[in-house]
């Protein structure tokens, strides 16, 4: 058994989720759908679910059991704002500048 091998099955034994906020890059998505084929982990990717959509069908891939989440309209965007606005407020952090930067998905997926 090669060491790839061994690491795929050591990934399934123990299945993790993990967040992808580059969801807007092709390698990206074809990446989530092999690990989730692969049930190497749950994937969940973030960006405009309707071009992370158009990319899969351009790229022939099937996105089924991939959770894909536009994170600027997810109902727990504003709590993740105030969340941040609140971790960053005594450095004088306001709350426009947070909605700002957790609208970008590397913000928001940690």
């Amino acid at each position: 058994m090669d060491i790839l091998e061994r690491i795929r099955q050591r990934a399934a034994a123990n299945l993790q989720h993990i967040v992808l906020p580059e969801g807007d890059d092709p390698r990206t998505v074809v990446a989530a759908a092999q690990c989730t084929r692969q049930r190497i982990a749950r994937i969940t990717l973030l960006g405009d679910e309707n071009g992370i959509r158009e990319t899969a069908r351009d790229r022939g891939v099937d996105l089924g059991g991939v959770a894909v989440i536009d994170h600027r309209r997810a109902p727990d965007f504003e709590k993740m704002v105030a969340f941040f606005h609140e971790l960053r407020k005594a450095k004088g952090m306001m709350a426009d500048e947070a909605r700002t930067i957790v609208a970008d998905p590397l913000y928001y997926g940690i």
